[in-house]
């Protein structure tokens, strides 16, 4: 991945210091509107996330079960994203790319191995 794909004030963002600022024709929010018949401002942006009662902590999509470890080894396979939606159909829209963000991020910390 380019190092400007992710600029800073995104990272604010994927780490929860700042409010993501919402585009209207963001297809999560397009996803949203469309077929859940919520307003832009309540489409929420998938992420992952630790929960020790959920998969014992291992970081997982939010609001399922399904590991971010095992969406990277799609990807690292060559998978497409529809490959994986069609395995994992309990994935919300978005999911995947929340993973190779969340891995990105990881990536970048000191001491930390993708």
């Amino acid at each position: 991945m380019p190092d400007d794909e992710y600029p800073p004030e995104s990272i604010r963002v994927l780490a929860g210091l700042e409010r993501p600022v919402r585009d209207p024709d963001d297809p999560i929010d397009r996803w949203a509107r469309e077929f859940l018949g919520l307003p832009a401002a309540e489409a929420v942006r998938p992420t992952v996330v630790s929960d020790p009662a959920v998969m014992s902590g291992d970081p997982c999509v939010a609001g399922t079960r399904v590991p971010a470890e095992t969406i990277l080894a799609y990807l690292r396979a060559g998978h497409s994203d529809r490959d994986i939606h069609e395995d994992y159909p309990t994935l919300p829209p978005g999911a995947v790319d929340a993973v190779r963000r969340w891995a990105a991020i990881r990536a970048s910390l000191p001491g930390e191995e993708s």
